[in-house]
């Protein structure tokens, strides 16, 4: 049917010569006025109605205003959602009553555009991040740590430290378990169809395997190059990737039988890597400034990308599904790459001192925790728009961290740390020796 200007006169009773009139819309008649005894009485009383509708549409939007403000002041720049119902003058400049529902047509329409503003100051409202922490959770021990892995599926954190692998529950964020003789800190990956994980054992240049359900190590690997630092299970294939920092290159292993399949030449210093479950691998080679794809049934690096002028790539991320890299670099810039082309696509502030980053899908939120304290949130805004919602204080030193897709909490180590040493040429910014048994995991929530 036609819209407000559909005002006819109807027949209110079979047996009666009054007049009523009845209001169409597009899902049919609604409303009955009437009787009504002349023209002038209906003009009055549609009036009223409209008016009625005003103050209806008024108490409404105030009563959105008090829960969300930010949205509604965004949504009385609407053109015309507040106009009011036309003049006479009006009326006859558009040709009388046609006219004047042409214009209520509009009027409503205004609405419309009100609400659909309002809904996209509600979803600017979204995407802002409010993390703060909620929890310090003192682990102990002595020594230094690095990389995290969530088995969101299990529950479980696993935190490398000091020669060894800290298993706590994600929920509870108590000690449940330990994976010893793990020298080197480096990092942990999970096959669970397999039931094994694989941690990177820099400091013997091995792989260790050892089983989820029951923490149990089942064998050690040797690694093709020095310094295993990263290493990666790719599902597609079931092979285990260890990144050999100053090797420069990478192991590739079978992860049934620990067989050496391939060694891949690198050139480079391996930092953090990145999964797509399609069969690619991507990794940041830190002295390079580059990322290089690697195609995990090939074993071959496919792709080089650069990253000039940012310098010292520290980390990775990636959003699967619209197959965005997020690499953060310690010229205090968080990159969002083209996993296909290697185009960079946009360039976010983050703090110094990064060596992480992370994706959020629920959310759609990137994390890049640094080392000077603090915690950068990128939101994805779509479109290859991004933008820096949050930079949250945590401590020095909470520089690595694992996110959990389920509740969204972030998790970071940290420590205390003694006087700093004198700088040197090679070290300007050494940091001091960690304290003893100040050792903690610091739990951040939306």
């Amino acid at each position: 049917m036609a819209r407000h200007d559909r005002i006819r006169p109807v027949a209110v009773d079979p047996g009666e010569t009054a007049l009523g009139a009845a209001l169409d819309t597009a899902d049919g008649p609604v409303l009955v006025l009437g009787p009504v005894r002349s023209a002038e009485a209906l003009d009055a009383l549609v009036r009223l109605v409209m008016a009625a509708a005003l103050v209806m549409r008024v108490t409404c939007f105030m009563a959105l205003a008090v829960t969300f403000p930010r949205a509604c002041i965004a949504g009385i720049a609407g053109v015309g959602w507040l106009a009011p119902y036309p003049s006479e003058a009006e009326t006859a400049a558009a040709g009388g009553r046609a006219g004047r529902g042409q214009s209520m047509g509009a009027w409503r329409g205004g609405l419309w555009r009100m609400l659909l503003v309002l809904a996209a100051g509600l979803a600017a409202s979204a995407a802002r991040a409010d993390y703060h922490v909620v929890a310090r959770v003192a682990l102990g021990g002595e020594g230094g740590w690095d990389y995290l892995e969530p088995d969101p599926a299990s529950r479980r954190l696993y935190l490398t430290h000091n020669g060894h692998v800290q298993v706590l529950d994600m929920d509870t964020l108590k000690l449940v378990g330990d994976v010893p003789d793990s020298p080197g800190m480096g990092g942990v990956a999970l096959a669970r169809e397999l039931n094994r994980g694989f941690t990177a054992n820099g400091a013997e240049d091995k792989v260790g395997v050892f089983e989820l359900d029951t923490l149990k190590p089942l064998a050690k690997w040797k690694a093709t190059g020095k310094r295993p630092n990263q290493i990666a299970y790719e599902p597609l294939t079931q092979r285990v990737f260890s990144f050999n920092s100053t090797g420069r290159n990478v192991t590739v292993f079978d992860a049934r039988s620990g067989a050496v399949l391939a060694t891949i030449e690198v050139d480079g210093r391996t930092e953090f890597f990145a999964v797509d479950g399609k069969g690619m691998i991507y990794d940041a080679l830190e002295d390079k400034a580059t990322v290089i794809a690697i195609d995990a049934r090939a074993m071959k690096v496919v792709a080089t990308y650069a990253l000039a002028p940012a310098r010292e790539p520290s980390g990775m991320a990636m959003d699967v599904k619209t197959r965005r890299l997020f690499v953060p670099t310690h010229s205090r810039a968080l990159l969002v790459l083209d996993a296909d082309s290697g185009k960079i696509l946009a360039s976010l502030p983050i703090g110094a001192g990064n060596d992480a980053a992370k994706f959020d899908p629920g959310p759609g939120l990137v994390f890049a925790s640094n080392g000077d304290g603090t915690l950068s949130v990128v939101h994805e805004d779509g479109g290859d728009r991004y933008s820096l919602v949050q930079t949250v204080q945590t401590e020095p030193g909470a520089r690595t961290m694992a996110v959990d897709p389920q509740t969204h909490r972030v998790f970071l180590p940290t420590a205390d740390f003694g006087p700093p040493p004198p700088p040197t040429p090679d070290k300007p910014n050494s940091r001091g020796a960690i304290l003893p048994g100040s050792f903690r995991l610091l739990v951040l929530e939306p």
